[in-house]
């Protein structure tokens, strides 16, 4: 929480989506990662706002009036 009405969170993901349980393996996984920040009073987020980039999609830029959760 960097103060009490701002929250910022750091993310990294990878996976991979395969057609048969055999190719499930930590070859060929795709990477995203990115940086969020969450404005917010004591009981709702009205206003969420990131950056995330990835190998698919290159750079997203994402604006939301409610919460991820």
């Amino acid at each position: 929480m960097a103060n009490r009405f701002l929250d910022t969170a750091f993310f990294y993901d990878t996976g991979k989506v395969t057609s048969h349980t055999s190719e499930l393996d930590l070859k060929g996984l795709r990477k995203d990662y990115g940086v969020g920040f969450r404005l917010h009073g004591p009981f709702t987020t009205p206003l969420r706002i990131e950056f995330a980039r990835s190998n698919e999609t290159g750079l997203a830029f994402i604006v939301a009036t409610h919460s991820a959760f």
